[in-house]
């Protein structure tokens, strides 16, 4: 009987973790102050193995992201011109093409599904938050289903879930970090 209890208490101890258990902050600036009507751009993301195309992930993106972050009041606008690379926004030495956006701060997406056997099986979403006053990095995180997200699979009753879902995961669960360290200091 202590067994199953234990089996049990661990269970709900792993599942009520997983969206922490697969993010992780790679920089943030301790500095940064975000009020309301902080006005934040979504660029366009760098995609990897999706399939759909670029502007409609960049419209759920947008969407995602403007739904995940609404307490918080912020203005929130998806970016259609040209903009630097998620590999290359933090890195530029001519800052002049953030610094003359009318935002506050870009919000960068990097998102690759991972596929096994032909299917879709786990999404990984990075972040990065550039602030326009100084061209400089604010904020970086990332995320992984394969760590921090639980699908329960039972064959005939229950299939995994479409692309499409795992991507949506991936994408509000990568906020997860966003939220807790940025907006919560």
């Amino acid at each position: 009987m202590k067994q199953k209890s234990l089996l049990f208490a661990l269970l709900i101890i792993i599942l009520w973790s997983c969206a922490s258990l697969g993010s992780k902050t790679l920089y943030i600036d301790e500095t940064a102050k975000l009020p309301e009507q902080t006005k934040i751009i979504i660029s366009q993301p760098t995609t990897i193995h999706v399939d759909q195309p670029i502007d409609e992930v960049h419209e759920v993106l947008t969407f995602v992201i403007t739904e995940e972050l609404a307490e918080y009041n912020f203005i929130i606008e998806k970016y259609n011109g040209e903009l630097p690379s998620f590999s290359a926004i933090d890195t530029l030495n001519d800052k002049s093409i953030i610094t003359s956006l009318n935002a506050d701060y870009v919000l960068s997406a990097k998102i690759e599904l991972l596929k096994s056997m032909n299917q879709t099986r786990d999404c990984k979403v990075e972040y990065k938050l550039v602030s326009t006053k100084t061209g400089k990095l604010t904020f970086h995180s990332k995320y992984n289903t394969t760590v921090g997200a639980s699908t329960l699979v039972l064959p005939g009753i229950k299939d995994y879930p479409d692309t499409d879902r795992i991507m949506l995961v991936g994408m509000s669960s990568g906020l997860h970090q966003f939220e807790n360290k940025l907006m919560r200091k």
